[in-house]
């Protein structure tokens, strides 16, 4: 059984990880892969230039992380869905990584894990141009039903990886309801 959070009563922050002090070597997900790429992977894209990870810590205590890259979908993919007038490429934000602490899970940690990657993805698009936040997650039924109960619109086998789906949101979209 999972341990559960009062947000209301505790402090909740989200920190940037930062190279080689934020690590939380007891920090454990039940997908071993979740977990090894923040203790290792993280640190080197970080360093690389390929993403940044954001810890969700509840009262000192990191009980998730997300970890976000650039990305582009193809024209032709949302062209179904979104943005007909494009002339290329489309700029998005992808959430590379996302995790909850196993003793967290069900908590609404995911719902504020990607609250705060459609923060940044928002932020991003005022700054630079971007269109999308969109995901590839792990085949699992109820991951998936999480993403589409928030917003996120499916795409089947997107670019050239046959074997992965998608989940894009539209962040223009997004703005307006805001």
């Amino acid at each position: 059984m999972s341990e559960k959070i009062n947000f209301e009563n505790s402090e909740v922050e989200f920190v940037k990880l930062q190279m080689l002090d934020g690590i939380d070597k007891t920090f454990e997900t039940e997908v071993d892969e979740y977990t090894d790429y923040y203790k290792v992977q993280s640190q080197y894209d970080m360093d690389q230039g390929l993403s940044r990870t954001y810890l969700l810590k509840v009262d000192g205590r990191i009980l998730g992380y997300v970890s976000i890259a650039m990305a582009h979908l193809r024209k032709e993919t949302t062209s179904k869905t979104f943005a007909k007038e494009s002339e290329g490429n489309i700029p998005a934000l992808l959430i590379s990584h996302i995790a909850t602490h196993k003793e967290f899970q069900r908590n609404g940690i995911g719902t504020k894990l990607v609250d705060e990657a459609l923060r940044i993805a928002v932020e991003s698009s005022e700054n630079i141009g971007c269109r999308y936040l969109m995901l590839n997650p792990r085949d699992d039924d109820g991951v998936r039903k999480f993403y589409i109960k928030y917003g996120f619109t499916y795409i089947p086998n997107i670019e050239d990886d046959k074997e992965r789906d998608a989940f894009i949101l539209d962040i223009k979209q997004e703005k307006e309801t805001w």
